[in-house]
C-alpha cells in the first residue's frame, strides 16, 4: 500500500503487485508513479504559490484604494484651504492690512 500526497493510503493495482519489480514493467511502473508524484508535489507549490501571489495582490489593490482615498481627501482639503485663503485675501481687512504694510515700507524709506 502506498500513500499520496495528503497522506491518506492508496491500493495498488494487481498489475503492481503482479510484476517483479526489478523487471522491465515493474520499472516502468515506478518510474511513472514516481514522476505522477513530482508532479502532484511541483502542483501543490505552483499552487500555493498562486495563492500567497494573489493573496499578496489582493493586499496591494486594497493598499492602492485606501491611498488613493487619502489622496482625494487631501485634494479636498488643499482646494478648500485654497478657497479660505481667496476669500481671506478678497476681503476688506487684508487689502486695508496690505496697504498699510505698503505705505509702512515707503515712509520708512
Amino acid at each position: 500500500m502506498t500513500r499520496n500526497l495528503s497522506g491518506t493510503p492508496t491500493d495498488t493495482t494487481s498489475a503492481d503487485v503482479a510484476s517483479p519489480a526489478g523487471s522491465p514493467a515493474g520499472v516502468e511502473r515506478g518510474l511513472d508513479r514516481l514522476s505522477l508524484e513530482q508532479a502532484l508535489r511541483d502542483f501543490e507549490i505552483a499552487n500555493a504559490r498562486t495563492i500567497d501571489l494573489t493573496q499578496r495582490l489582493i493586499d496591494a489593490s486594497k493598499e492602492i484604494s485606501r491611498l488613493r482615498g487619502q489622496v482625494v481627501e487631501a485634494q479636498e482639503q488643499a482646494a478648500a484651504t485654497r478657497a479660505e485663503n481667496a476669500a481671506l485675501r478678497a476681503s476688506t481687512t487684508y487689502r486695508l492690512v496690505e496697504l498699510s504694510t505698503k505705505i509702512r515700507r515707503r515712509l520708512g524709506r
